[in-house]
């Protein structure tokens, strides 16, 4: 997955913090060092708010909250409806408009064009944390490299995606058993 290093505002330049979904959930002002926390959306992209400093959150994509759409580089993903508005260029499924197989935490769609397995993506990115961390030890660099402070976010990146889908997955249940769902 490939995912923003900069976000440049009217405020000033910012470094995104991802969790494991993409999602941006801090932004850190490159001249000051300030940290800011952003309301994390929820696995669909729902919770998202109009006073944001950036329009680059959800899955780390372009939100446009006037049109209440979210743009993945290949087709627009709504939110509010949890699917995308032009049928899937793969034809992964049945209902050719599912996000991400209607399973956000099993799988991501990097562009808009396809749904793939999450696992590997995660994997790939803890493997990437394993190797900053290990480099930054032989090479004798510490803390003026961040991979601590890296280990620390991805850290809580994961377990705020185990948050969620904790909180989602109770949801479901709920509405199972007053039969709404």
């Amino acid at each position: 997955m490939i995912r923003s290093v900069a976000i440049e505002t009217p405020d000033g330049v910012y470094a995104p913090i991802h969790d494991v979904q993409g999602n941006i959930i801090k932004l850190v002002k490159m001249q000051s060092g300030e940290v800011i926390e952003l309301s994390k959306p929820g696995p669909f992209g729902e919770n998202l708010t109009a006073n944001r400093v950036t329009d680059w959150s959800f899955s780390g994509k372009y939100v446009d909250m006037d049109a209440g759409l979210i743009y993945f580089g290949n087709r627009f993903y709504s939110p509010t409806l949890r699917r995308w508005l032009t049928h899937d260029p793969a034809r992964q499924s049945p209902d050719l408009h599912l996000y991400c197989f209607n399973n956000p935490f099993k799988y991501y769609d990097p562009d808009g064009s396809t749904s793939e397995q999450a696992q590997e993506h995660y994997d790939n990115a803890r493997g990437a944390l394993i190797d900053a961390l290990q480099h930054s030890i032989s090479s004798g660099l510490l803390l003026e490299a961040c991979p601590p402070a890296a280990a620390i976010e991805f850290y809580n990146a994961v377990q705020s995606w185990q948050e969620m889908a904790h909180e989602y997955v109770a949801g479901i249940h709920e509405d199972e058993l007053s039969g709404e769902g």
